[in-house]
């Protein structure tokens, strides 16, 4: 009965992030904040997001938030999101394009770059 229990967790952890791409990003005054910004490959909607240090060990899956709301912050710029926990995140487009190569501010001050 455990290993079903456990199996069927397993099941749900994963699929929860079926169809996504993890767009990953490294805060520029401390590389060991790291920001990862899961993004629906089907729908180019950001799910949510995790930023999370590296150097405690932490893990991205224990940091997860959930996008609430998302909107553009300027239409050749880019996009903002605001997660469950009220964290914004500016995101340059060209984030969310092949290469991933740009910045995201988060909460009106800390910069990431991606790749």
């Amino acid at each position: 009965m455990k290993a079903l229990f456990a199996i069927a967790a397993t099941l749900f952890a994963t699929s929860a992030f079926a169809g996504t791409e993890t767009i990953t990003c490294a805060y520029n005054s401390n590389s060991d904040y790291q920001l990862d910004i899961i993004v629906n490959t089907q729908s180019s909607q950001i799910v949510g997001a995790s930023i999370y240090n590296v150097d405690w060990s932490q893990r991205p899956e224990s940091t997860f938030k959930k996008t609430i709301a998302a909107g553009a912050v300027n239409p050749v710029q880019g996009v903002s999101v605001t997660l469950e926990d009220n964290t914004t995140l500016d995101i340059d487009y060209s984030v969310l394009e092949k290469g991933h190569a740009g910045a995201v501010i988060v909460n009106g001050s800390d910069e990431y770059h991606c790749w």
